[in-house]
C-alpha cells in the first residue's frame, strides 16, 4: 500500500525524453530515479518531452505512483499523454502559486543537458537539480570542454576535434600522424552510448565518422556547435570505449532526486525560489 501523502509535499517535476538521439536512454533514467522517490514526501509530476518537442504528462506513470507506489512503475517511462504548456508546468499559478517546486531534468543530450533547459529554468526562477547553464554547456560539448581542461593544465587523452565541414580525405592521414591507431570516434555533444565506434585502421575511419555525424545531425535542430566531432586515442589493449580513454568529464546522467531541498522564505510569508538553480543559499 502506498504511504499516505502529506499535504505539504514538495512538487517534483521530473523532465525526461527530449529531442536528442538519447531520448530512450532518458526514459530509462527517469524510471530508475522515480523508483527511488518517496511519493509520501514528494508530489511527483512526470513530464515527458517528445521527439518533436511537445511537453506531455506521463499519465500512466503518475497513476502508477498514486495507486501502487514506486513498485508499480514500468522499466522505462514514455513521453505520451495529454499535452502541457511548459511554463505553467514548472511555475505553478493560481492556488498553487506559493507551492514549493523543484525540477529534476533527466534529459540527455542536446536541448536538455547542454544548458538550454537550465537557461529556461533560470529565467523562470525555478530551482532545479544539477549543474547550471555554463557547466552544462561545457560538459555537453566535449570539444569546448577539452579546451577549458587544457587551459587549466589538466592532462587528457590526445584528441582531434573536427566540424563536419572540416572532414575530408586528408583526415585519415592526420589521425595516423597525430594519434595513431586504434582511435575512438564519437559525436562531441552526445553521451557514451550513441554514435561511437572503435577504429583500428584508416580504411574504417570514413564509416565511423559518418555514423557520428548522423547521430547528432539527423534532426532539424542541429547547429554548428552540435555538429562538432572529436577523436580520442586509446591504448591498443583497451577492450571498451570506457576502459582506457577519456573524452571529457560529463554531467551525471541520472542525478538523484533531492532529499531535503532548502527554500528561502518571503518576508511576507510563503516561499520563493533561490536564484541560479540552487535549492538554497550558499554556505
Amino acid at each position: 500500500m502506498p504511504a499516505h501523502p502529506r499535504p505539504d509535499r514538495i512538487r517534483l517535476v521530473v523532465l525526461f525524453g527530449g529531442r536528442s538521439a538519447e531520448h530512450e536512454v532518458s526514459c530509462v533514467s527517469a524510471a530508475s530515479v522515480l523508483g527511488a522517490v518517496d511519493p509520501a514526501r514528494y508530489d511527483v509530476v512526470p513530464v515527458g518531452i517528445t521527439a518533436d518537442g511537445r511537453w506531455v504528462l506521463d499519465a500512466a506513470a503518475a497513476r502508477a505512483l498514486a495507486e501502487g507506489g514506486t513498485r508499480a512503475l514500468p522499466s522505462a517511462l514514455k513521453a505520451e499523454g495529454p499535452e502541457l504548456d511548459p511554463l505553467p508546468t514548472v511555475v505553478p499559478e493560481g492556488p498553487d502559486g506559493d507551492r514549493r517546486v523543484v525540477v529534476l531534468p533527466l534529459l540527455h543530450g542536446p536541448l536538455g543537458e547542454d544548458g538550454t533547459m537550465q537557461g529556461l529554468l533560470e529565467l523562470a526562477g525555478v530551482p532545479y537539480v544539477g549543474t547550471g547553464v555554463l557547466g552544462s554547456a561545457l560538459a555537453m560539448d566535449k570539444g569546448k570542454a577539452k579546451q577549458v581542461l587544457g587551459a587549466a593544465g589538466l592532462p587528457q587523452a590526445r584528441h582531434l576535434v573536427r566540424r563536419d565541414v572540416e572532414v575530408d580525405e586528408a583526415l585519415a592521414k592526420e589521425v595516423d600522424k597525430e594519434l595513431g591507431w586504434p582511435v575512438f570516434v564519437k559525436p562531441a555533444n552526445l553521451g557514451s552510448s550513441v554514435g561511437i565506434s572503435k577504429v583500428a585502421e584508416a580504411e574504417a575511419l570514413a564509416g565511423a565518422v559518418e555514423l557520428a555525424l548522423g547521430s547528432s545531425s539527423a534532426a532539424s535542430w542541429a547547429t554548428p556547435t552540435s555538429r562538432r566531432r572529436s577523436w580520442a586515442r586509446s591504448s591498443p589493449s583497451a577492450s571498451s570505449t570506457t576502459s582506457r580513454t577519456s573524452t571529457a568529464p560529463t554531467a551525471p546522467t541520472s542525478p538523484s532526486p533531492p532529499t531535503s531541498p532548502r527554500w528561502w522564505p518571503r518576508s511576507a510569508g510563503g516561499w520563493r525560489s533561490p536564484p541560479r538553480g540552487r535549492c538554497g543559499p550558499r554556505a
